[in-house]
C-alpha cells in the first residue's frame, strides 16, 4: 500500500518524475485502477473487522493495534487516488466505498482518515451526471452515522483529536450541500433529497456549536442554500430559517476571545487563534459573512425576521443600564464592543441583526405588505430612549437610521426623529463638563452629523417639506 501511495504521489500529487516517465506510470495505474481499488478496500473491510473483534478482547491488544494501523494505511492510500481516478471507481459495487467511509465515521481510531477521504469525494468537480450518485450519502444510512458521529464528538468535549475530527465531518457537510446546490435545478432529474431536514438540522448543529470557527465554516453553505433557485422554495428549508435567525442572534454577539474564559467559545478560539487581534480580525469578516446570509435568508421569509429582531431590540431596550453609566466621569472608559463581558455587545450585535433584517424587507415586499404598525412602535420606543453611555448611545442612532424608512409611511413622526439626532448632534457624557470630549463621545456626535446627511440625501422630498430642521438647526448654533 505504501508502494501504491507513493506512485499516486510521484505521478499525481508532487509530480516528481520526467513527463514521460509520471504518465507510462499514470497510464499503467489507470488500467489497473479496478485491481487496486478492489485491493484497497478488501484489505480495508477485512482488517477493520479483526480489528473490531480484536479490539474487545484485551488480551489481543497488539493485534488490534497492528489491524487498526494497517486499516489506518489503507485511508491514506484511497485519500491519494480518489481525487483524480475515474467516479466510476468510486461509485462502483452500490458505492461500497461510501457506505464503509460513513460506517467508519463512528470509529474513534479510523473516523478522521474516514472524513479526509469522504471530504476530498464530496469537494469532487466534474460532470454533473458523474457526481449524481453522491446524493446516495442524503441516504437514511448515510445520514445516521453522519450525525451520530457528529453527535459523539462533541458530546465528549472539547478534546483536540475530536475537534480536528468535527472540523473535518462540517467541512464534509458543507460539500455535501455544495454538491446539492449543483445537481439539484429545474432542468435536472435529480429531486430534492427526502432527507433534506436531517441534512439541515445536522448542518444547523454546526452553526450553534460553540466554535467560532464551525460557526463560521457552515455561512457560505447557508448563503447557497438560500440564493438556490429550487431549494430555497422548497419548504423543508423554509421552515429552518427561523432556527438559523435565532442562531445568528447568538453567534453575532462577539465573544470568544482566547485570553477569556467568560465563555464556552473561548476554549476553542485558543485551539484556533494566536491572539485576540486575530480574533477580532477573523470575528468582523465571520459577521459580515453572517449579515449577507441573513439578507439571504431575510428575502425569503421577511416578517419572521421583522418579528425577531423586533422582539430582540425590545429586550434590549427593557434591560436596566449598569449604574456607571449614568455617574460616569469624563475620564472613565465606557463600554466598549471590545470588552466581551459588557452589556454593549448584545447592543452592538442587535442593532447590526435589525439592520440586516429591514433593509432587505422593504425591497422584498410590496407596500402594503410592510408591517408599518410594528416598525412605527420600534421606531418610538428607540426614540423615547436616553442614555448617557456613548456606545450604546451609537447603536441607538443606528437603530433609528434602520427604522427611517417606515417614516415615509407616518411623515408626522419626523419631527421627533431629527430632534433625537439633533440632541445627539450636541450629545456630552456631562454637561458643562471642561474636561476634553473623548473620542466616544466624538464618535457619537460624527455619527449623529452623518444620520442627518443620509437622511435629507436618501429621502430629500420627505425632508424639504418640514421647517423643523431649520428650527433645529437655529436652536443649535444658538447654544
Amino acid at each position: 500500500m505504501f508502494i501504491l501511495l507513493r506512485l499516486a504521489e510521484d505521478v499525481v500529487t508532487f509530480q516528481t518524475l520526467p513527463a514521460q516517465r509520471r504518465r507510462d506510470i499514470q497510464q499503467t495505474l489507470s488500467q489497473n485502477m479496478e485491481k487496486i481499488f478492489s485491493f484497497l478496500l478488501n484489505t480495508l473491510q477485512q482488517n477493520v473487522n479483526k480489528y473490531r473483534c480484536a479490539k474487545i478482547d484485551a488480551a489481543q491488544e497488539s493485534k488490534a493495534q497492528a489491524n487498526c494501523r494497517v486499516g489506518i494505511a489503507a485511508l491514506n492510500t484511497l485519500a491519494g487516488y480518489i481525487d483524480w481516478v475515474a467516479m466510476n471507481h468510486i461509485t462502483a459495487d452500490n458505492c461500497k466505498l461510501l457506505e464503509m467511509l460513513c460506517l467508519l465515521l463512528n470509529e474513534p481510531e479510523l473516523q478522521i482518515g474516514a472524513a479526509e477521504c469522504l471530504l476530498i469525494v464530496v469537494s469532487r468537480k466534474g460532470k454533473l451526471d458523474d457526481r449524481k450518485p453522491l446524493m446516495v450519502l442524503f441516504g437514511d444510512v448515510a445520514m445516521h452515522y453522519i450525525l451520530s458521529a457528529a453527535q459523539t464528538a462533541d458530546g465528549e468535549g472539547l478534546v483536540e483529536k475530536q475537534y480536528v475530527f468535527l472540523k473535518r465531518l462540517c467541512q464534509v457537510l458543507c460539500s455535501l450541500g455544495s454538491q446539492l446546490c449543483a445537481l439539484v435545478g429545474p432542468d435536472s432529474d435529480v429531486e430534492i433529497p427526502v432527507n433534506l431536514g436531517k441534512y439541515l438540522e445536522s448542518f444547523l448543529a454546526f452553526t450553534t456549536h460553540p466554535s467560532q470557527f464551525l460557526r463560521s465554516s457552515t455561512q457560505i453553505t447557508w448563503g447557497a442554500l438560500f440564493r438556490h433557485e429550487v431549494l430555497s422554495r422548497d419548504p423543508v428549508l423554509l421552515a429552518i430559517i427561523p432556527n438559523y435567525l435565532r442562531a445568528c442572534m447568538t453567534n453575532l454577539v462577539k465573544l470568544g476571545f482566547p485570553s477569556k474564559t467568560d465563555c464556552p467559545s473561548c476554549e476553542y478560539s485558543r485551539f484556533d487563534f494566536d491572539s485576540d487581534e486575530d480574533f477580532n480580525c477573523f470575528f468582523n469578516s465571520f459577521r459580515a459573512q453572517q449579515g449577507d446570509v441573513i439578507r439571504m435568508a431575510c428575502r425569503l421569509d421577511p416578517h419572521t425576521g421583522f418579528q425577531m429582531a423586533g422582539e430582540w431590540l425590545k429586550y434590549q431596550l427593557s434591560l436596566p443600564l449598569d449604574t456607571r453609566t449614568a455617574n460616569s466621569k469624563t475620564n472613565e472608559r465606557p463600554y466598549s464592543i471590545f470588552s466581551p463581558s459588557c452589556i454593549g455587545m448584545h447592543w452592538d450585535a442587535m442593532t447590526f441583526f435589525l439592520e440586516s433584517i429591514v433593509s432587505p424587507m422593504f425591497r422584498t415586499l410590496d407596500k402594503e405588505k410592510i408591517p408599518v404598525s410594528q416598525g412605527i412602535e420600534l421606531l418610538q420606543l428607540v426614540l423615547g430612549f436616553e442614555t448617557k453611555d456613548p456606545l450604546i448611545l451609537s447603536c441607538i442612532l443606528s437603530n433609528v437610521s434602520a427604522l427611517f424608512p417606515f417614516v415615509t409611511y407616518r411623515p408626522e413622526y419626523l419631527p421627533e426623529v431629527i430632534v433625537k439626532l439633533f440632541a445627539s448632534v450636541t450629545f456630552e457624557v456631562v454637561e458643562e463638563s471642561k474636561a476634553p470630549r473623548t473620542r466616544a463621545v466624538k464618535n457619537v456626535r460624527r455619527h449623529a452629523c452623518s444620520s442627518i446627511i443620509k437622511m435629507c440625501r436618501d429621502y430629500p422630498q420627505l425632508v424639504l417639506v418640514f421647517n423643523c430642521i431649520l428650527f433645529s438647526l437655529k436652536q443649535f448654533f444658538l447654544t
